[in-house]
């Protein structure tokens, strides 16, 4: 990991978690560019017990990841949202559009009065522009303890909705492109991963970078 003396004018932080008796945090940092181009990389800040921090850079990483299962993974840039629910029609076509949404999209408004966002099955409620209330399409389709469990928990691979209830049908999230009509849902990472680090390892290497 490369060493830098300052934060990025604009960050997100995705994790702040206690290692080996230090506080870190993993950030998203964005370069802003002309004509609205933006770079993004993984950065990681260690806090001392006095207050000052120290900021690596990780290196070589892909400019599209997320973190999941106390993982960094590297996505391929330009694909939509790699996890989530997914239809796939009659025809084979995969697409977003899951059975219900929209009626349940409609309800939520006129219960709220508030504008709705979907992403792959992650409903989110938004109040003066901040998110407000979320839910996962499976609170609306699933039935039994999978309806309130945290779906993105479940082990990695392709699941498929029978009955009401998500059925393991693959090891590999890649597979979706091979299945028959019905609605899946692919817990993160998802698609496309192309590079991973675990947690502790970040923190590992930065605690060796002295």
């Amino acid at each position: 990991m490369k060493s830098s003396a300052s934060l990025a004018p604009e960050h997100d932080t995705l994790m702040q978690q206690n290692y080996n008796g230090s506080e870190y945090y993993i950030l998203r940092e964005i370069h802003n560019g002309t004509f609205g181009r933006f770079s993004m990389k993984p950065v990681v800040v260690k806090k001392g017990h006095d207050g000052t921090m120290k900021i690596w850079t990780v290196e070589d990483f892909p400019q599209a990841f997320l973190l999941a299962r106390d993982t960094l993974y590297g996505i391929k840039s330009g694909k939509p949202t790699p996890y989530g629910w997914f239809q796939i029609s009659q025809s084979h076509e995969i697409s977003n559009d899951l059975p219900g949404l929209i009626q349940i999209e409609d309800s939520l408004k006129k219960k709220y009065l508030l504008d709705v966002v979907d992403a792959n099955g992650e409903i989110t409620l938004y109040a003066g522009g901040k998110s407000y209330k979320n839910w996962n399409y499976g609170f609306f389709c699933l039935t039994g303890p999978d309806r309130e469990r945290d779906l993105n928990t479940l082990s990695l691979g392709l699941y498929k909705l029978i009955n009401g209830s998500l059925v393991k049908v693959s090891n590999h999230p890649e597979d979706l492109t091979h299945q028959d009509e019905g609605v899946y849902f692919l817990p993160k990472p998802g698609l496309g991963v192309v590079k991973s680090i675990a947690v502790k390892d970040l923190f590992g290497n930065a605690e060796d970078d002295k």
